[in-house]
């Protein structure tokens, strides 16, 4: 017998069996409305029926409209899942109020929920937190976390950041295996907050708990735990590659950015697991299209040079102006030489200036050397001066293959939180800035015709020699 007769079936078996007896004739609605809350719950939740929660919310209005508090409050969650708009919050709102007010835990969080947002019903976090505070007394953990960041984010009575009271309804959520309050309690825990001095062997605890319960935050906690030395030494635990790329890989997988681009670069380097370029960007593909900056320069890089992918210079170039966009320095130098000399985009000098004063802008001595290159350009010097001025000086020599590789022995640690570019020599940074700053003062003064190039070469040549051996010098 098909699952949906069976249900239709004992459906009219409780009407009937209501309607026989006399006795129980004034509980026939009762019965009935029952009848539907149970076969909603079969629809919400798919079970013995195909899920379908236009039906089940459909059936959780005609119970609730009888009175079933179980019933009012799953229309609201019913319809808060299926996005009803903003006259079906409004309703939304009030069937969850009618729940919360019979006692309803989970009508009086949600109903928190909206209060706090304003969805629905006008914005209060005050009576949100009255709402928050009932629920939570009847151990529903949600409130009991929605509690902990209201005092956290300075939406409770005092209106302030509390992170005392913050810690202390974590904890109850966190004991109730609430993961998104067991990662806070352990943040708190870590950082000394809201309790009485900083507790890491807690904190590692929590994440570990919050982890395997699926929390991606965790997971990536997890693995910067026995990845990275300093949180090895905070938290006591061995350096495990092996360890840190599984639990970077359960995160990456759930769509946690920082994760996908680390499992990369640990497949780049070996780490943990056999070096597969293809798997390296495989993981950064997946972090670069959910806005990884990084990662994003990384694939731009990988097809460039057809890493671990097809070459392709037209997915390199797209994939450098989106981190471009995100003040990758490296992808906007990179994507002003290749709008310079049309390789993946059309040839264009005015976005290769663009994307070069932007990286110029943010210190980049490769642009800055580029941009005095395009003065040169336009000034009215002869080109063989212009030639003797940028190499005499230390004009750095465009490549790509040269300066943007790959190397994992200078591949820093990764970040909790942003990514820092890797840094050069201080001393080489130091000298090139010193010589970049020669040639711009050169380049202006020759091409004001204030002063002769031969002029120009003896007013800098000793300052130049003097500041290359002293970068030569061994410090003391």
């Amino acid at each position: 017998m098909p699952a949906q007769i069976r249900i239709v079936i004992e459906l009219l078996l409780l009407t009937l069996a209501a309607l026989s007896s006399a006795a129980t004739n004034h509980l026939v609605e009762p019965v009935l409305a029952q009848g539907q809350l149970e076969l909603a719950l079969q629809y919400d939740n798919g079970r013995d029926v195909s899920q379908d929660r236009v039906e089940a919310a459909q059936l959780f209005w005609r119970a609730g409209e009888e009175g079933v508090a179980q019933a009012e409050a799953k229309i609201g969650k019913t319809y808060l899942d299926i996005d009803a708009g903003p006259q079906g919050a409004v309703e939304v709102a009030q069937w969850l109020h009618k729940a919360a007010a019979q006692g309803d835990s989970e009508a009086q969080n949600k109903y928190g929920m909206l209060l706090a947002t304003g969805k629905g019903v006008a914005q209060n976090y005050m009576e949100a937190l009255d709402w928050y505070k009932k629920s939570a007394a009847q151990g529903h953990s949600q409130a009991q976390y929605n509690l902990g960041r209201a005092y956290l984010d300075g939406q409770g009575e005092d209106r302030e950041h509390n992170p005392r009271k913050a810690a202390h309804w974590f904890r109850k959520a966190a004991d109730n295996d609430n993961r998104h309050a067991q990662v806070q309690l352990g943040m708190l825990l870590e950082r000394g907050l809201g309790v009485p001095a900083p507790n890491l062997a807690e904190a590692g605890s929590w994440y570990f708990r919050a982890a395997t319960l699926g929390d991606p935050i965790a997971q990536f906690n997890m693995g910067i735990m026995y990845d990275t030395t300093a949180r090895n030494r905070d938290f006591g635990v061995e350096k495990d590659d092996r360890l840190a790329i599984a639990w970077y890989t359960k995160a990456a997988t759930q769509g946690y950015p920082q994760a996908g681009y680390n499992v990369g670069l640990m497949h780049r380097q070996g780490r943990g697991t056999h070096i597969s370029p293809t798997q390296a960007v495989r993981f950064w593909k997946r972090a670069a299209e959910e806005g990884h900056p990084q990662a994003q320069f990384n694939m731009g890089l990988a097809h460039f040079k057809g890493y671990g992918t097809e070459q392709n210079l037209k997915t390199a170039a797209f994939w450098y102006e989106e981190a471009a966009e995100q003040n990758v320095v490296s992808a906007q130098y990179t994507l002003g030489f290749l709008y310079e000399n049309g390789q993946g985009v059309e040839q264009n000098v005015a976005l290769a200036k663009k994307w070069y004063q932007r990286a110029s802008d943010a210190g980049d001595l490769h642009a800055k050397s580029k941009i005095l290159g395009f003065t040169f350009g336009t000034a009215k010097m002869p080109v063989s001066e212009q030639n003797v001025v940028m190499t005499s000086l230390g004009r750095i020599k465009d490549s790509l293959e040269h300066v943007y590789h790959f190397n994992p022995g200078q591949v820093k640690e990764p970040s909790t939180g942003i990514v820092h570019e890797e840094i050069t020599n201080l001393a080489a940074n130091v000298a090139t800035r010193e010589n970049s700053l020669l040639v711009l003062v050169s380049s202006l003064v020759v091409t004001t015709h204030r002063w002769s190039f031969s002029e120009v070469m003896l007013l800098f040549a000793v300052p130049s020699l003097a500041l290359m051996q002293l970068h030569r010098s061994p410090r003391q």
